[in-house]
Formats: structure tokens, sequence, C-alpha cells
């Protein structure tokens, strides 16, 4: 009798999932598998953010198996030492799991499972998932075979192979506490990570929220409602983002005739949606491609000379910027909301790594890892690309220096988001939070550097290192290699 593990990683759902699909059609027994590693845990990306979204995915995938009379097996320790105690068990023959895009340490655990199971004559089948694609060589035809993963049809949940087909001799184990993995208390505040969750989150989303997306997204005291808020659940793979796109193909097609102002703002809405999701898969696909840019700028002559802070300075600046507590109302207000809910809209994100990379000039790596903790729907491939692209040492994007004295003119004129979330500040007119940086108002710290003269300091140096003669050959291979032919395409 055929037997194959199901390990489940960051893929936290049954319903179009092609490796739990593969397992079960292809094996008569398969054992679903997860483990709490210690490699994962303590990795330098891994905040108790995380630790709460897997244990609720955990407990999501289990309970959802046992309904069809499978269940999920769950351990804690190294990968290799469960493997080889379940394997002294039961001789599985197959692991099926879905290809992570994951950063250096993740990669290498991958590698060397695949090696164990090479050694031992046990097939490790790594299914692609989000349409991110292995062994790219170059981006010039990755839509087309984005597109081909992405339209392919949905997988159901496959019922009818659950029941019963996990070994009776195998010991399910328990799923360990919050408090024994290091989270001291539960946050409320985050999204439950679970596949009910996700997908009663995009039917709210399509049909209501969605029609706010336009417009809505840019600002704080919008943001939280006109997003999607399926980024979360994207991250922990409880949703596929084949089945987003399904949803809301469904849904402009039921909003094709109506011409009206509201359905022609919604449609526009769900299309900019539909571009996210593209761009979602695109920012993974460069990690995927170069892992080491995890540590090294993707264009090579942004990786020396540049005029970062060292030292103690640079620890202070850090601390300051982490803690909310640099004197820049908008920075600020982003990093303690940031620190409860563990989300913030794309331009918060844009704004508080330009602030930390341009104006503080600290180091891209060493905020990466600083950013990654807080995020809820931390995507490996997303956030270190993101981080690189705004820190602008790609050579291929425009260097965006974000102003946070104009962020919070544009995005919060009326400084309700500052104040709720600034509570020093509560006291004060707009007018007088306004011109705290010339200004400083008794309660609040004062600016702890001058904006001008830093981001002069390192947009020179950037700009230089772009329009020099290795800078620009650079980018081309850059976008060669990692560019978007989206456009082109068209």
């Amino acid at each position: 009798m055929s037997t194959a593990i199901w390990w489940v990683k960051r893929d936290f759902r049954l319903f179009d999932n092609a490796a739990l699909s593969r397992a079960v059609t292809e094996c008569e027994q398969v054992i679903p598998l997860y483990v709490f590693e210690p490699l994962v845990l303590d990795g330098p990306d891994w905040g108790v953010s995380h630790t709460q979204a897997i244990h609720d995915g955990v407990t999501s995938v289990r309970n959802n198996l046992e309904h069809y009379g499978s269940t999920l097996v769950v351990r804690q320790g190294a990968i290799l030492t469960e493997l080889e105690a379940l394997h002294r068990t039961i001789a599985f023959t197959r692991i099926y799991a879905h290809q992570e895009t994951g950063l250096n340490h993740t990669y290498g655990r991958d590698k060397v499972v695949a090696r164990w199971c090479k050694e031992r004559n046990i097939k490790f089948i790594e299914v692609p998932t989000n349409g991110v694609v292995r062994g790219l060589k170059n981006r010039d035809h990755w839509r087309q075979l984005f597109s081909a993963e992405i339209d392919a049809p949905l997988l159901p949940v496959p019922k009818a192979h659950l029941g019963g087909s996990i070994p009776t001799s195998v010991p399910k184990g328990r799923i360990p506490s919050l408090q024994s993995l290091g989270v001291t208390k539960k946050n409320d505040q985050l999204w439950v990570v679970s596949e009910r969750a996700a997908h009663d989150t995009l039917q709210e989303f399509l049909r209501v929220r969605s029609q706010s997306y336009s417009g809505g997204i840019s600002s704080m005291n919008t943001a939280p409602t006109a997003c999607s808020r399926l980024s979360v659940q994207l991250a922990w793979g409880t949703i596929s983002l084949a089945t987003i796109m399904r949803y809301t193909n469904t849904r402009l097609a039921a909003l094709a005739h109506d011409s009206d102002a509201s359905a022609v703002r919604h449609k526009k809405s769900l299309r900019k949606f539909q571009s996210r999701l593209f761009w979602h898969s695109h920012f993974v696909q460069k990690l995927e491609d170069e892992v080491e840019m995890e540590f090294e700028a993707v264009n090579p002559v942004f990786r020396d000379g540049l005029p970062y802070v060292t030292g103690d300075e640079r620890d202070k600046r850090l601390r300051a910027w982490r803690n909310g507590q640099t004197g820049f109302v908008m920075i600020d207000a982003a990093m303690r909301y940031y620190q409860i809910h563990g989300w913030l809209n794309f331009r918060s994100r844009a704004a508080i790594t330009s602030f930390a990379t341009h104006a503080l000039r600290l180091p891209w790596q060493t905020i990466v890892y600083e950013l990654a903790q807080l995020m809820h729907d931390y995507v490996p491939g997303i956030h270190v690309s993101q981080v690189q692209m705004q820190a602008g040492v790609t050579g291929t994007n425009t260097i965006r220096v974000y102003s946070p004295q104009k962020q919070l003119e544009d995005h919060d004129p009326n400084c309700y988001f500052a104040k709720r979330w600034v509570p020093e500040l509560a006291d004060y007119t707009v007018e007088e939070i306004m011109k705290h940086q010339t200004e400083p108002l008794t309660g609040y710290i004062a600016p702890i550097i001058d904006f001008k003269t830093e981001t002069k300091c390192m947009k020179d140096a950037l700009y230089a290192k772009k329009k020099s003669p290795g800078g620009r050959m650079n980018a081309t291979a850059v976008y060669k290699k990692h560019g978007s032919r989206k456009r082109a395409t068209r």
C-alpha cells in the first residue's frame, strides 16, 4: 500500500491545494503533517504574530480534516528528526509539499529534506503555488506561465479520498499551546488565519467593501476597510491566489452590464484589485529567482559606499523608528499601529521603509527583519523585494523619498489617525500638529533628525550610483532577470 506525507507548511487549506489533491489521488494512504520547527520559530524574520498565525492555521486544518475523517499529525522539532521517526513507524515513499519561496534558512531546509529523500528513494514532490515558477531563466514568458496556473480549474476539497486515508498507527499528537511557543498573550487585534475566515473575507469584500477600494486604500483612515484584508490569508495559504482571482472575475461578470455610476466605480476598483494580485506573485518571483537578495542588493553597485549610519547612532535611530518615537507624526503613528495590528496599507509601508533607509539612513538589511517581525501578513518574497525597491537599491525603480509631512497633509489632513495612534497629540489642534517639525510640541518628542539634510545625503549617493556606467549596465541585467513584462504583453 503506497503511503505519502502531505507536508503542510504555509498552505493551511483543503480547497484548491494541489499538493494535497495529488497526494490523496496518487497514494492510498496520506499522512497530513505539520511540524513546529525551531529553525522557523527562531528565524531572523519571525515574530510573535507569525506564531499566532500558524497556531490558528494548524488548528483550522486539523478541524477541517477531521470533519472529513482524516486529521493533521502535529510534531515539534527539527523536520529531519520528525521525518525519520515517522519513517520508522510507517515506510512512506513520497512527500508532497507546495514550493515555498522563503528566506535562505527555509530554502536550505528544503534542500536538506530533498537530499534526505533521495538517499532513501523517497520521491519529494514540490508543487508550484500562486503562479510562481521555479527554475525560471528570465521573465520573458513568465506572465503566460503565471496565467496558465492561475486560470486552471480550481481543485475541490478531495472529500472522497480523505476519509480513512490516514494510517491508524500514527498518533496525531497535540497542538502546542501559544504560551509554550513563546506567545505570552494572544493578540485579539490580529486577523484570524483560517480557511473559513479567508473565504468569508473574500465574499464580504467582493459584495461590499470592494466598492471603496479605488480611492480608499491610500489613507489609513479608510484603508483598513477599503483594502481586501486578504493579504494575511494569502500569506499563510488559507486561500489560493487563483481562488481570489476566479471569484473576482465572477463578480466582475455580474456587474458587466450594469452601467450606473456606482457600478462603473465598482468595476474600476475590482480591476485595480486584480492588478495587485498580479503584483503579489511578481514580487515573490524575484526572491524565488535570487534568494541572495535577502542579504545583497540585486544591483551590485549599491552593495557598498552608501552613507548608512553605524554603531551607537544606528542603534539609537533604529530603536526610535521601531518604537514610533522619531518625532515625525505620520511615521510614529504608522509604526505604533503596526505593532498592534500587524498590518499597514501599501503607502504607509512604503513611507516607513523610505524614512528608515533615506532619512534615518539605516541599512536596508537591518530593517528587513525588523519589519518582517511586525507583519502578520508576512510574505518573504514580497517583503524583501519591496524593501530593496523602497530603499532605492535596485537601479530599475524610481528612487522615491516619501515626505512624512506631505503624507500627513495629503492622507490625514484632519489628523484623525495621528491623534489616535500618537495620543500625546490629542489636545493639540491640526494646525499645531502640522507645524511640529519646525515648532515642536510639548509632551511629544521633537524630530530626531533634520529630514532635508539627511535625505539629501542619501539621495545624492543613490543617484550617483544609479547614473554611473556600472549602475546603468547592471540595471539592464536586473530588469532582464526581475523586471515585469506586464505592459509589453498587453
